[in-house]
């Protein structure tokens, strides 16, 4: 199971994004543990595909054949909205706990080690109590702060293969501070070697390729 998001792609409807995302991701691990005594067939592995900063009506004219495979075979959306401001780390927040950012109170957009990491449950939290394997894949050191304890088995963000971008803190800000990008194919090639080893229930990888 596949789901494919672009969180990048500023939009208004802030509820409708929530909605969808809790019903999509949280419900979809949730099913994986409700179905464990059922003949029913199941997802054995749910894996959260983010591209950051993508805009979906470009991806729909351009030729992505892997892409739009993945997405025929697993859950995806074309019209999913993200929240105001749509900065990296407060969207992928409200993406991964289902809450907007007045209440995950994820404000600022790098990676802050004295900030902590969210207060709210997020997606791995329903997930590893319930006995599920999870791992995150990032091209961004900022997704630190969704590692809370006991709820990632494996979090990879390959600092040594990070190259400095610079990058506004908030939209139309004219100060700029440089953050570590990691490209979508380093990140891919080390979330496939581990997948194909370790085989995961529950897996995100993020793409910071069009964001940078």
């Amino acid at each position: 199971c596949f789901l494919v998001l672009w969180p990048g792609l500023p939009l208004s409807c802030v509820e409708m994004m929530i909605g969808f995302m809790r019903r999509l991701v949280v419900f979809a691990t949730v099913l994986l543990f409700a179905l464990a005594a059922s003949a029913v067939p199941r997802a054995a592995h749910v894996f959260i595909i983010s591209i950051d900063g993508g805009n979906p009506e470009i991806m729909l004219r351009s030729p992505m054949p892997v892409l739009k495979k993945l997405a025929k075979a697993g859950a995806h959306t074309w019209q999913a909205q993200t929240i105001v401001p749509s900065l990296t780390l407060p969207s992928h927040t409200s993406m991964l706990t289902g809450v907007r950012m007045d209440k995950h109170q994820i404000t600022w957009n790098n990676w802050v080690p004295t900030n902590g990491v969210v207060r709210v449950p997020t997606v791995f939290t329903v997930a590893r109590p319930a006995g599920f394997s999870t791992a995150m894949f990032v091209g961004k050191e900022k997704f630190r702060h969704l590692l809370q304890p006991g709820t990632v088995d494996v979090f990879n963000y390959d600092r040594t293969a990070s190259v400095d971008v610079a990058k506004s803190e908030n939209r139309g800000a004219t100060n700029m501070k440089k953050e570590g990008n990691v490209s979508a194919r380093v990140v891919a090639e080390e979330a496939a070697d581990y997948i194909v080893k370790h085989k995961p229930n529950l897996c995100f990888i993020h793409f910071a390729d069009p964001d940078g």
